[in-house]
């Protein structure tokens, strides 16, 4: 089975109206079509070293990509490097 990771970057300090459900809705699309999917939530709000520990307990051979949802959000310089 497919397996991927999906990041919603948004922050818990905003308000509900302002966290998207775009990637639920990714997530339940791929999930209908038979992928594993595991939605992180709060991306914003987690350190480099977080994010480095959560992929790499997650990651398996199955694990095709990685995701990241966010609707007028800021874009951080942890999740920069966390991709680069």
């Amino acid at each position: 089975m497919n397996h991927c990771l999906l990041f919603s970057v948004n922050d818990p300090k905003q308000s509900a109206a302002a966290r998207g459900g775009g990637v639920y809705r990714i997530a339940t699309i791929l999930r209908d079509n038979s992928w594993d999917v595991e939605v992180i939530d709060f991306a914003m709000s987690w350190s480099l070293h977080e994010l480095k520990h959560i992929a790499k307990s997650r990651i398996n051979k199955n694990t095709k990509f990685f995701g990241f949802s966010h609707m007028f959000s800021d874009w951080s310089q942890t999740l920069e490097v966390f991709l680069s």
